[in-house]
């Protein structure tokens, strides 16, 4: 499915998380906006559920494109060059796999692998892994060069503090949890719909446009490339002598989301 977000529309739960629902428009047909994603904060699953034409408010979506681009015609240069980067400008530098998450874009730890030993030297001017398991799972193991992100603050931190280093070399941004299923992803996700916020002039540029999810993980990465890890070693996020961490961990995060309010804005497609 080819998709736009629409202005999103919030309301709490009766289990004082934050219910956010975005509005889809299915660009492969003419009908009006079909599909629409709920997500809690204490959910990190997105699920796509149908939705009542009807229940769409009209949206005039195109006057507030800047420079005169069009969100129909950025969408259907994307369709047909799929393997287009976040601001539709070139194609992916690595080879993309298809994973759990649809609207990401994934690699696979063989080719995360041959960028840490410099296969994609010549065609990758800077790579960053972010690391977006807690820190006692980072430090009983991580992959070399890592950096360690697992609030959203400290990725609003990172983006602050290289976001105008814009130029046209090809820095790439990798993301993974233990097992890139719920963290990385999630993290990976606010990171893209912060870049558009920062970009919203500009549409469709963007300060990252080359962010990929990293399939299976660590755990993946560390089964197949332990050697490529620092130090060589694997500490779960359920590891018995952590359990205390982990607590305090999640709590920690949950104070971080809960009661945040975003304003109703136009994001565009990951």
């Amino acid at each position: 499915m080819s998709a736009i977000t629409f202005p999103e529309m919030m309301n709490d739960s009766p289990f004082g998380s934050t219910t956010r629902t975005k509005l889809f428009w299915d660009s492969d047909s003419n009908a009006s906006p079909a599909k629409h994603l709920t997500f809690t904060d204490e959910d990190d699953d997105f699920q796509l559920k149908p939705i009542s034409p009807k229940a769409y408010p009209t949206c005039a979506m195109e006057s507030r494109l800047n420079k005169g681009h069009s969100a129909k015609q950025f969408v259907r240069k994307t369709d047909e060059g799929k393997d287009l980067i976040g601001d539709g400008s070139r194609n992916h530098t690595l080879p993309l796999e298809t994973g759990k998450h649809t609207d990401l874009k994934c690699i696979s730890s063989k080719t995360a692998a041959a960028v840490l030993r410099g296969d994609y030297d010549t065609e990758v001017d800077s790579v960053t892994i972010v690391d977006c398991r807690y820190p006692y799972e980072f430090n009983g193991g991580h992959i070399e060069g890592a950096i360690n992100i697992y609030r959203q603050k400290e990725l609003r931190d990172f983006m602050k503090e290289h976001r105008y280093k814009k130029d046209h070399t090809r820095n790439i941004v990798i993301f993974h949890c233990e097992f890139s299923s719920k963290r990385g992803p999630n993290l990976l996700r606010y990171m893209r719909n912060q870049d558009r916020e920062m970009n919203k002039e500009n549409y469709p540029n963007l300060f990252f446009p080359e962010v990929y999810l990293l399939n299976g993980g660590y755990k993946d990465f560390f089964t197949q490339h332990h050697e490529l890890c620092y130090p060589d070693s694997y500490t779960t996020m359920l590891d018995e002598q952590h359990r205390s961490e982990l607590s305090h961990f999640r709590s920690e995060s949950k104070k971080g989301k809960k009661g945040s309010r975003t304003q109703s804005r136009l994001h565009l497609r990951l």
